[in-house]
């Protein structure tokens, strides 16, 4: 079978999906995604169903693509969806690292027929924006209130207040590149704080730092 017809097939399952769904509470649409080695993961629109704005169906798929796989990571992945992705199924698509996404009907098409995401395009395409939904940074003026990024000095990572968890980390060590690995590890070793604790005399009484300070609830590693 070439790659061609099961392109269109996977294509034509979430148009299925969609008309389905539409007698399940749903809306009209549906994505199914394709792992490089072929395992297909399915999802529809449950916006209406379970009044959350973000259960689009691309989102729904890569939820359960990414569920089921036990990853977030869908590199080598292929989406097809019954409309043409709106921004937030894009960036979802980009975030899960999807290769190509390939959809039926456009964005004109679904405002043919009551579902306008143009609009949404056109926030990131002008630029009065604010008109729609205005985004700004607000300065916190408070000398008391807590800083948005604190820099932490122990090795060169900064403190997220909020955020911190050892599975996060642990989790954003295994996706970053080889070469950033490296250049952590090197800037770790350079660390005097580090390197006291790696030290025969205090290894058996003292804990890296990054290692205490990932156990403390509220708080998030992150590269500096």
């Amino acid at each position: 079978m070439s790659t061609t017809v099961t392109a269109e097939q996977f294509l034509a399952t979430s148009i299925e999906l969609a008309t389905a769904n539409v007698l399940n509470s749903g809306g009209p649409f549906g994505a199914v995604i394709v792992t490089a080695d072929g395992r297909a993961f399915e999802g529809v629109n449950r916006v209406t169903a379970t009044n959350d704005p973000t259960a689009h169906a691309e989102v729904t798929a890569i939820r359960n693509a990414c569920r089921e796989l036990g990853t977030f990571d869908l590199s080598g992945a292929t989406l097809y969806t019954s409309c043409e992705p709106c921004p937030m199924c894009l960036a979802s698509a980009l975030w899960a690292r999807v290769d190509r996404v390939f959809f039926a009907a456009d964005r004109h098409d679904a405002a043919s027929v009551g579902f306008d995401d143009a609009v949404f395009y056109e926030y990131f395409e002008n630029d009065n924006r604010d008109a729609l939904m205005p985004v700004a940074k607000l300065e916190l003026g408070d000398p008391q209130a807590p800083e948005a990024l604190q820099p932490d000095s122990t090795h060169g990572t900064r403190l997220i207040p909020g955020l911190i968890t050892r599975a996060r980390w642990l989790t954003w060590k295994a996706w970053i590149p080889q070469k950033c690995k490296k250049q952590l590890k090197s800037r770790l070793r350079s660390s005097p704080t580090v390197a006291r604790a790696q030290s025969p005399q205090r290894q058996s009484t003292r804990q890296p730092a990054w290692q205490m300070a990932t156990r403390s609830p509220g708080v998030e590693l992150l590269p500096g």
